[in-house]
């Protein structure tokens, strides 16, 4: 942020999306360290609270806040965790798809196919990334999908 002055709501909606382009940096760092994985952590949680006070954050934001909290604990290992905030991000996508772009329905999949994967339940692992395998095809923006089809062949499966 500069020297100029922000109101609160202001603030909230530069610290969401800060955050969370910090989160991408870092999980694009193969050589994390301990103090990093936690600062992933806390930006992925920080980016979620200020997007949830934000006058102009939404659902989407939320769904996209929960992604990158499970993302955050599958990339250091943290299954059980990252499984977690994975179901909600899918429960949450599925419950509430108001603002949903067509990306966000395949990272959906995405993240709870990988939590799966990871934790060990291979059936539904299978079904949830073909689903997301599917959901590629619907991502019209040929950016977006190149961006879909990175992340998919990056990180943890196993």
């Amino acid at each position: 942020m500069s020297d100029k002055l922000y109101s609160l709501d202001q603030a909230h909606g530069f610290f969401a999306v800060d955050l969370n382009q910090r989160i991408w940096k870092l999980l694009e760092k193969t050589d994390r360290t301990a103090a990093e994985d936690q600062e992933m952590l806390n930006c992925a949680y920080g980016s979620l609270y200020h997007w949830q006070q934000y006058s102009k954050g939404g659902k989407i934001n939320v769904q996209r806040g929960l992604y990158m909290i499970a993302k955050a604990y599958l990339w250091q290992g943290k299954i059980d965790l990252g499984l977690e905030y994975a179901q909600r991000t899918h429960r949450h996508t599925q419950e509430d798809s108001e603002g949903h772009t067509d990306f966000d329905f395949f990272y959906a999949e995405e993240i709870l196919a990988r939590a799966y994967s990871l934790a060990g339940f291979k059936q539904k692992a299978e079904e949830h990334k073909a689903k997301a395998q599917e959901l590629l095809h619907t991502v019209l923006d040929p950016e977006d999908l190149k961006i879909c089809k990175s992340d998919f062949e990056s990180g943890p499966w196993k």
